[in-house]
């Protein structure tokens, strides 16, 4: 499985000796963390392999940010020992532009930034050069998978490396105009009409049985 943009490729919950993770520095973690008033961060995670932290438990995007925390599960300068994969930030939309560019300022040289799609205002920090497209290429050397047999789908601006990587690079009906600028196709229904499910069904020819109704 890839991660956090490919930062972090691994078999979840078991042991695999091809496994790799490139990390933030503590320190870069810590800073935003010490301004993020300042920056208009709402909430901010580290996250690693195994372990995530948070400033503060959130509802927003209750799929993704704790809505509750431990005492050791909130992120502060104690609890984070170790420089971790990757950052989220949910800022305020009119500090994007001050966030973006403190980050670039100070530290463009170690990481890199990719903004979220979407109705929340989200962006991820992960070390720098690093791209889903990496990921996938470092599983197909280790299985020996041709470029060509890998189809990869997208729908936001973290995907291009990924769609442009891949023998098959196709965009999700949602995407944004930019991934469907450089993907090889886009599928007919969005992520949440299983555009996905129903592109493979159709591209390799699979028939789905039909129960009959009661």
């Amino acid at each position: 499985m890839v991660n956090f943009n490919g930062a972090l490729t691994h078999i979840p919950h078991a042991e695999w000796q091809f496994e790799y993770q490139r990390s933030v520095d503590r320190d870069i973690a810590l800073d935003l963390l010490d301004n993020r008033q300042k920056l208009g961060i709402h909430t901010m995670t580290a996250e690693n392999e195994l372990h995530l932290w948070a400033n503060q438990a959130s509802h927003v995007m209750k799929d993704f940010f704790p809505t509750s925390l431990t005492e050791n599960e909130v992120l502060n300068h104690h609890n984070l020992t170790s420089d971790p994969t990757a950052l989220t930030l949910q800022y305020q939309p009119d500090q994007k532009q001050t966030l973006i560019d403190r980050i670039e300022a100070n530290y463009g040289n170690d990481v890199d930034i990719r903004v979220w799609g979407g109705p929340h205002s989200i962006l991820e920090v992960v070390s720098k050069g690093v791209h889903k497209d990496q990921g996938i290429e470092y599983i197909a050397k280790e299985y020996h998978i041709d470029r060509s047999n890998i189809i990869a789908f997208g729908d936001e601006d973290n995907d291009t490396e990924m769609i442009k990587y891949a023998g098959r690079g196709v965009a999700m009906n949602n995407a944004i105009d930019s991934i469907k600028s450089v993907a090889d196709d886009v599928t007919e229904f969005d992520n949440d009409s299983d555009g996905l499910a129903r592109y493979l069904q159709k591209y390799f020819n699979i028939e789905v049985p039909t129960q009959n109704a009661v």
